[in-house]
């Protein structure tokens, strides 16, 4: 009796939140993703349980949600190689204690700590330099450490060539070109709205903002002297008549 009660004891909580909650898969075109989470069934939309997001086949985003916040353990994977590029918790939808980001399967390129607000670890790489933001002024710093995007250039790559359309006004006058797309990344990792660093025409310019607005960065910023740091990404986009 004592063995049925202690099995009893540890299967009640996932026969409880099967009950309260309800499976979705949801696939999303522009950008393209799918989401797999639970629901609450008593509302229909808030997610609570396990969740999963896969970008284009090339990412894989996983972890849970508490009452339509992020908790617990999120994972991030790059399914191309199947190694995992970074992994941490969440508390109440706020990233918290040490988050640790990989450069390349089993190979540690970072450690922050997002509760103290203080670099843990990192491979120092003095290969780049960055546009750093301090105060009102901003230089070009040689970094210890470059600007990490998680979102994989091969998932970029992809969002942009599959949601990105050719303005007609542009095809009409023969215009073409490269334009660069820019935003500040900030200490915290949080991010700007884009702006147009260098252009090429407004309808061209336009669609390059419209376009990366809808892709879902998530950087790890800049260290510079040891210390995380404001800078600048520049996102290149072009546009080609064929």
């Amino acid at each position: 009796m004592i063995r049925f009660t202690f099995l009893l004891f540890i299967i009640l909580p996932f026969i409880t939140n099967a009950q309260e909650t309800q499976k979705v898969t949801e696939k999303h075109t522009k950008p393209d993703y799918t989401e797999k989470y639970h629901v609450l069934r008593s509302d229909g939309t808030t997610k609570h349980g396990e969740y999963t997001k896969t970008y284009s086949g090339l990412q894989e985003e996983t972890g849970y949600y508490k009452n339509g916040l992020k908790d617990s353990l999120w994972t991030l994977t790059d399914l191309s190689d199947d190694h995992i590029i970074a992994t941490g918790n969440y508390i109440s939808g706020i990233k918290t204690g040490t988050w640790t980001y990989y450069k390349k399967k089993d190979t540690i390129e970072r450690e922050y700590d997002y509760t103290l607000k203080q670099v843990v670890y990192y491979v120092k790489d003095t290969s780049k330099k960055a546009q750093v933001i301090s105060g009102n002024d901003t230089t070009v710093t040689q970094t210890d450490c470059w600007l990490l995007c998680l979102i994989g250039k091969e998932t970029t790559s992809y969002m942009i060539s599959h949601n990105t359309h050719y303005p007609a006004e542009a095809r009409e006058n023969s215009l073409q070109g490269r334009v660069f797309v820019a935003f500040t990344v900030f200490s915290d990792g949080h991010i700007s709205p884009p702006w147009i660093k260098k252009g090429v025409a407004k309808c061209l310019d336009d669609e390059a903002i419209r376009v990366v607005n809808m892709i879902p960065y998530d950087f790890v910023p800049t260290i510079v002297n040891g210390q995380p740091a404001t800078s600048i990404f520049i996102q290149p986009m072009s546009f080609k008549l064929e």
